[in-house]
């Protein structure tokens, strides 16, 4: 089927049409932050928002008191007990006291046991809030990158819209033909519709963001507080420094515990021995009167149960404990390994973006100066239009690569000891 020029430019028009109506909307919706009621909110306020309201924490926190329940339990001494008792035979009434003996050696592996469980949980709850922490760091860059995007693509679809305008006078005027309006109408729309997606997206990282934050995700409340700059410059971490972050310190933490609980069991094989003392009374036929002391240890004897069981349960956790902490200091170092490839990557993507950038920007004014004096056609000045909103969209997105490795390469580098 044949198009007409008039079909296509009538065409042209109601795409014209809906682009100006789109951008007027979306002009509402980028200046909806600015006079709704959002509350500024900096990187780190949200990020102690998330760790306030965060499900997780809360349940990770639940475990590190129930283990130092557990440390208060095993330093409690076992308690006595009293046992009454008649027979038929003189003397006929009994009383007797066990007395459990908590021996040094068994308490000790048990208190320490313990302990090293206790410390295993507090590292896990550190190592779930450094993560906590770095999720809602990332979320915030990645929102902080959307919405300067959207900015840009919104500043990008007026300029366009512009030119439209432009365009049209000058065809009226004479100085233009029907084939520059449509080029400058198929350019409005394009960058309308990439004003569209990029502020969807910047909505869709905020409420997610939010969520993070455990606020609602149903609408925005927050606005973002902070710009996006460039990232603070870390030196080269070697890999004695993984040993202190967050999940290499949570799994040595877990594999000592798993050690002191495996010498607990295999000192309990012979159970706690007890000392018994007490007294025989009532002697029907009088030959003996009073008290009658008597004094008794009760051992323990492993005859049938040897404790194979916890031990070998033990033992095993001690093995995956271990495999743990290789896996937990592999994927450490390569997380760091990579993260700071990323960042210095980045960095130096980032100044000849910045060049780039300049250079497009030089390039979209000299266009229009032309453009204006008719020396150059529209289809040079949309070239270097595109340009320039390549060269802004590249920028921000290794704005935003370098500070979320920066965060990436600060967590992982942390002293989980210290904290």
């Amino acid at each position: 089927m044949m198009v007409t020029p008039v079909s296509f430019a009538a065409r042209s028009v109601q795409v014209a049409r809906r682009a100006m109506a789109f951008l007027g909307a979306l002009a509402i919706l980028l200046s909806g932050p600015r006079l709704g009621a959002q509350q500024p909110i900096s990187r780190a306020d949200a990020i102690q928002t998330a760790l306030g309201r965060s499900v997780l924490v809360t349940a990770i926190s639940a475990d590190t008191l129930a283990a130092s329940a557990r440390l208060r339990s095993a330093r409690e001494y076992p308690n006595p007990s009293l046992s009454l008792s008649y027979s038929k035979d003189a003397p006929q009434q009994h009383f007797s006291f066990d007395v459990p003996l908590d021996l040094p050696g068994i308490r000790g592996a048990r208190v320490r046991a313990a302990e090293a469980s206790r410390m295993s949980a507090r590292f896990g709850f550190l190592a779930a809030r450094a993560a906590i922490e770095l999720n809602v760091d990332t979320m915030y860059t990645t929102a902080q990158g959307a919405e300067l995007r959207a900015k840009l693509s919104h500043e990008t679809a007026l300029d366009a819209a512009r030119l439209l305008s432009d365009t049209r006078a000058r065809r009226d005027a004479g100085d233009a033909s029907d084939l520059d309006v449509n080029l400058a109408e198929v350019s409005a729309a394009q960058a309308a519709n990439a004003a569209n997606a990029d502020s969807l997206e910047a909505v869709d990282t905020r409420l997610e963001l939010q969520s993070a934050m455990g606020l609602r995700g149903d609408t925005i409340i927050v606005a973002l507080g902070d710009s996006l700059g460039n990232p603070p410059v870390h030196a080269t971490p070697g890999y004695s420094h993984l040993a202190g972050t967050p999940t290499v310190a949570a799994a040595g933490a877990a594999l000592t515990a798993a050690q002191q609980t495996l010498v607990f069991e295999r000192r309990s094989v012979f159970g706690v021995p007890s000392i018994q003392f007490g007294a025989d009374t009532k002697d029907p036929t009088g030959a003996e009167k009073g008290l009658l002391p008597t004094l008794g240890v009760a051992l323990p004897i492993p005859l049938f149960n040897h404790n194979r069981g916890a031990v070998e349960a033990a033992h095993a956790e001690v093995t995956r404990a271990e495999a743990s902490l290789q896996l937990a200091k592999l994927d450490a170092s390569a997380q760091l390994a990579r993260a700071h490839r990323t960042q210095t990557v980045t960095e130096s993507r980032i100044v000849r973006d910045r060049s780039i950038l300049d250079a497009a920007t030089r390039n979209v004014s000299l266009a229009e100066q032309a453009f204006a004096a008719g020396e150059m056609a529209i289809g040079n000045i949309l070239e270097t239009r595109r340009e320039q909103h390549d060269a802004q969209a590249q920028y921000v997105t290794d704005l935003v690569s370098a500070n979320v490795a920066a965060a990436l390469v600060r967590v992982l580098t942390a002293n989980g000891v210290g904290q």
